[in-house]
């Protein structure tokens, strides 16, 4: 199955049944949970170095119990209602999970559980309703739901799924993320920016307007790397951060509203010259050795990183305390941490939300793990939630939506 998300794309595998009528796509940082949580230790202030040019020929196997103490599963409710053809986009919070179904344009609403809440499907063009979905995020504490439009509007729902306000853009947005009670985080994309000097990310009151730029571009640069430094945000805690896709800095924003550099993806042999860096980007070719990142997720103690080289893709883990860098082995699944919590799939994130991480895994894969008898050749380390999890693979059907695997780290 194939997961397509801004910063990760797990790799695809054989399924049958409903699978092959349904790709589910996951945007991988445009991905971005919402659910928020402050916490002073998860410092930003200093900015360190990702090394991943070490020996990329050594693989190495890294099992879950290592760094998560419990792992869950959230069976997405199956019915009539609630089919979803394509996940585009999810959001989780504390008490709802929003997912935007791109093949359907329209979003489904479940609780934390979840069980199906309601679907919103307000598809027009007039004033209470909404042109083809962009990009979504929800204020939880409130319980609204943004939709940015293709054609340039901010619609604001209840959760109830009744329209409340609907704000006209001078511009067509990259991404629109609710930021925090007065402001959203946006992104302008080429040629929009050409309006705003060139800026490449920014801050936008309720009202439309915009009261913070930051990342000034070079035109003659920007222009020549439209088609791949594609910048998408995210949040790590109460941090939100920024990054341009095949760039080599992760800035955040600090609380007094200013852009600092947090990470260095060191993954080639890059200039801190942006000019430089850029033609060098221009210049990459995975197939004669290049390596360079094309999405990540943030925890407190690692980075999952997925990356191109030797024209292939490849499932690194970066270590924050040891500054260690791994390369996991491609198998017939997709690569990850071997699940010995319960001898279910490997785990690669798609997301980090309330300081867990989550991973979005199809029905009829699981299914058909079990039919190869995958399942029982993984040690385990915690047979309780091995039993929880063959009840649960009897229960469900390949066409069943899909399920979400939540790990609790340690």
């Amino acid at each position: 199955m194939e997961y397509d998300n801004m910063c990760l794309q797990p790799s695809s595998m054989k399924t049958t049944g409903r699978l092959k009528q349904r790709s589910l796509s996951i945007l991988f940082l445009c991905i971005l949970v919402t659910s928020i949580c402050s916490c002073s230790k998860h410092k930003v202030n200093t900015i360190r170095t990702i090394d991943l040019t070490g020996d990329l020929n050594r693989t190495e196997n890294l099992y879950l119990s290592a760094i998560a103490s419990k792992i869950d599963y959230i069976k997405l409710e199956s019915g009539p209602a609630s089919y979803i053809s394509q996940i585009d986009q999810i959001k989780i919070g504390k008490k709802f999970i929003i997912i935007k179904d791109n093949m359907q344009d329209l979003l489904f609403l479940f609780d934390i559980n979840g069980k199906f809440i309601r679907r919103i499907s307000n598809k027009g063009n007039g004033p209470l309703e909404y042109n083809k979905i962009h990009c979504i995020d929800f204020d939880e504490e409130e319980k609204f739901i943004y939709i940015t439009t293709y054609n340039g509007y901010i619609k604001k729902f209840s959760i109830e799924g009744e329209f409340v306000k609907s704000l006209k853009l001078q511009f067509i947005p990259g991404i629109v993320d609710y930021w925090n009670k007065e402001n959203f985080a946006l992104i302008f994309p080429y040629p929009s920016n050409l309006r705003f000097d060139n800026f490449t990310f920014g801050k936008m009151k309720f009202d439309g307007q915009i009261s913070q730029k930051f990342l000034k571009r070079n035109l003659k640069i920007l222009t020549e790397t439209v088609p791949q430094a594609h910048p998408t945000d995210y949040f790590y805690y109460d941090t939100l951060c920024f990054w341009e896709k095949y760039c080599d800095t992760i800035y955040g924003v600090t609380k007094d509203n200013k852009l600092i550099p947090r990470w260095y993806l060191k993954d080639r042999q890059t200039s801190k010259s942006e000019t430089e860096n850029i033609q060098k980007v221009l210049a990459l070719n995975p197939k004669n050795g290049d390596l360079y990142v094309y999405g990540f997720i943030e925890s407190p103690t690692q980075f999952f990183i997925k990356a191109v080289y030797g024209g292939k893709r490849h499932y690194m883990i970066y270590n924050k305390e040891s500054s260690q860098c791994y390369k996991l082995p491609i198998t017939q699944y997709e690569p990850g941490y071997i699940n010995d919590l319960d001898g279910g799939f490997p785990f690669f994130p798609n997301g980090f939300y309330d300081g867990k991480l989550y991973q979005v895994i199809e029905t009829s894969t699981l299914k058909q793990l079990k039919s190869e008898g995958y399942l029982s050749k993984i040690p385990i380390k915690d047979l309780n939630s091995a039993k929880v999890l063959e009840n649960l693979l009897l229960k469900i059907d390949i066409n069943d939506n899909p399920m979400i695997t939540i790990v609790t780290l340690k």
